[in-house]
């Protein structure tokens, strides 16, 4: 408690407090990012004054718990949680013959085409809203769309295609990319900037 009691000591806390905002600043949440930034300067007083046992929390400890922006769009989870729904269902997408009579739809290249109809009654089953997240799935990259007709600028958030001679309105959606491991790394907030 005494070395809080020193202006330099609150001053070098702050400026740690700081440093680590900084360092976690970019993607995450902002309502987190205070709080992680104040979490790992207390840590590193401890670490320093107390247990001196050089074992403070990093950055790269605590980011995986942290929220980011992206995370936290109701939309992007809605993303997250189709992708494993529809992934966890791969019968729904074969041949009418090992599906046991219900066809969602079909899988080519990289999307997943859903039936239209099929594919709003599983986003307002789970409460999500087919029309905000089809709306964030083209502005994000994560829709395949189709011209209205030539030089209408518009394009639908369908795509129709006939599959054994049976045409459907489709929404195509973009399987999620298998996740790479992040090369970057986090900067280290030094001892010296402690003034003991």
């Amino acid at each position: 408690m005494e070395l809080l009691k020193n202006e330099k000591t609150i001053d070098a806390l702050k400026g740690i407090q700081r440093k680590y905002y900084n360092i976690l600043s970019g993607d995450i949440q902002d309502k987190q990012l205070l709080s992680a930034s104040i979490l790992l300067a207390a840590d590193k007083l401890a670490t320093l004054a107390i247990f001196q046992d050089d074992k403070a929390l990093t950055p790269e400890e605590i980011k995986p718990y942290l929220i980011t922006r992206e995370q936290a769009d109701v939309n992007f989870r809605c993303y997250q949680w189709l992708m494993g729904f529809l992934g966890g269902n791969p019968r729904r997408f074969d041949s009418e013959d090992t599906n046991n009579g219900e066809v969602w739809g079909f899988i080519d290249l990289n999307h997943y085409y859903v039936i239209k109809s099929k594919f709003e009654d599983i986003l307002l089953s789970k409460g999500f809203s087919p029309g905000a997240f089809l709306t964030w799935a083209k502005r994000n990259g994560k829709l395949k769309c189709e011209d209205h007709g030539e030089g209408s600028g518009n394009r639908r958030m369908t795509v129709r295609k006939t599959i054994n001679h049976k045409t459907n309105t489709y929404v195509a959606i973009e399987m999620l990319p298998e996740q790479e491991e992040s090369d970057n790394k986090m900067t280290v907030v030094e001892d010296e900037d402690m003034p003991f």
